[in-house]
């Protein structure tokens, strides 16, 4: 599912980019086009210009001078009373009479004001497409005291075509390039993005299994008991029955961790925080698993601060549960030795430490110990420990902006410190 969302969103974002760059490769090659237009018609504009005047100043046509016009591009005509003159480019047009006859009919005409001057010239500009050739071009009547002459000015658009065409080619380059480069990255952004979700969704199917996997084990246990209850009487049936209040505890147990867990990965972790001391939770820890390490011929001892500690602001509830798992960690895991929990302040934290002299914990898995459903026992023999506990005791201790870490105890064994921001 996280692939083909994947591949919808870089489609979607990639369709997007192009379109964008798209219309900008549109505008700026119309701006380009416009800028090259106007540039061309401004140089036009002003050698013709400057070929009007020479005409109108020079009793003879300079023939040479308008020959440089014509290598550039430039076909011109000029017609007086008498003679036709023709100064035409390396590639004339293939009809000149039937141009200008057509031109003729474009050219300006003069006023009567106009007919009394000596001296003047009269002209319009517009393009002119010619079979498959556009022209810009000017028509002007040309007079001074010796003649009068009209003139047909072309200049072919080729070279702004050819210009336009090699932005176009280059505008299409860059385009479609920087569409690819953004593609991927929008590609990687995209699986960036969603690493997080897919992460999420692997853990959530990883939980689900393993959740299923550990349920089952319990549930085996309690259908085939309550089936033996019925079959016996007595003490028999009473063991069978305390088999099954067993596992009814430790499934409930269970179900508890997995709702603690569920909820931290909808919401952050509800904290129900209140004024207390600190040195009361341990004490409260200690109550509660007295009995139990003694039994197991442990020595437990607890370590507070000289002096009291300020109350401080915390859930209390979910402090003690998290000492309590960390505890009910070292007392399965350790048989001979102690068990040792401290308190003590340092600048604005909590510290709260599990010291065990167990089996300890190898190098290889203290990374891995927090993950949910995980145990260093890869056989899962172990039926007591499910491999929730610390997941939760993590998700209490980041709740109140805190951090539990695990280290090797000096002659073996485990030392769990957590370190609670208490202001």
């Amino acid at each position: 599912m996280i692939h083909t969302l994947i591949k919808k969103l870089t489609l979607g974002s990639s369709v997007f980019i192009c379109a964008i760059l798209l219309l900008a490769n549109i505008l700026y090659i119309r701006i380009a086009y416009k800028n090259l237009e106007q540039q061309t018609i401004s140089n036009f504009q002003t050698n013709i210009f400057q070929i009007y005047q020479d005409i109108e100043k020079s009793p003879i046509l300079n023939a040479s001078v308008l020959k440089q016009y014509t290598q550039n591009h430039y076909e011109i005509y000029l017609e007086d009373y008498e003679t036709t003159l023709y100064y035409e480019s390396d590639a004339p047009l293939p009809d000149p009479q039937a141009v200008i006859a057509e031109l003729k009919k474009l050219s300006p005409s003069l006023s009567p004001e106009d007919r009394k001057r000596t001296s003047y010239i009269e002209h319009q500009e517009f393009f002119y497409q010619n079979g498959k050739k556009d022209y810009y071009v000017s028509t002007a009547l040309i007079k001074n005291s010796d003649y009068e002459i009209n003139a047909y000015i072309l200049y072919s658009l080729a070279d702004l075509y050819r210009h336009t065409r090699y932005i176009i080619l280059q505008s299409c380059i860059i385009c479609v390039s920087a569409s690819l480069i953004l593609c991927v990255f929008a590609y990687f952004l995209v699986r960036q993005s969603l690493k997080p979700v897919a992460d999420s969704q692997r853990r959530q199917t990883e939980f689900i299994a393993a959740a299923s996997h550990e349920l089952r084990a319990p549930l085996t246990v309690i259908m085939s008991n309550t089936f033996a209850m019925t079959k016996t009487t007595g003490d028999e049936q009473q063991h069978y029955y305390e088999i099954t209040a067993k596992e009814c505890k430790r499934m409930s147990s269970m179900i508890e961790n997995m709702l603690t867990l569920a909820h931290s990965d909808r919401f952050a972790l509800q904290l129900d925080k209140s004024c207390c001391q600190p040195e009361d939770i341990v004490i409260d820890c200690y109550n509660y698993f007295e009995q139990i390490i003694l039994a197991k011929h442990l020595k437990f001892h607890v370590s507070l601060p000289e002096n009291a500690l300020p109350p401080c602001l915390v859930d209390r509830n979910k402090i003690l549960q998290l000492l309590i798992i960390l505890i009910d960690n070292a007392v399965h895991y350790t048989e001979n030795g102690s068990i040792t929990l401290s308190l003590s302040r340092k600048n604005q934290h909590l510290i709260f430490c599990v010291i065990d002299t167990g089996i300890g914990i190898p190098d290889y898995a203290k990374g891995k110990i927090f993950d949910r459903f995980y145990r260093v026992d890869a056989s899962h023999s172990d039926r007591t420990h499910h491999g929730l506990g610390l997941s939760v005791a993590k998700e209490i201790a980041q709740a109140h902006n805190g951090k539990i870490k695990v280290k090797d105890t000096p002659g073996g064994g485990s030392t769990f410190i957590v370190e609670l921001k208490i202001m």
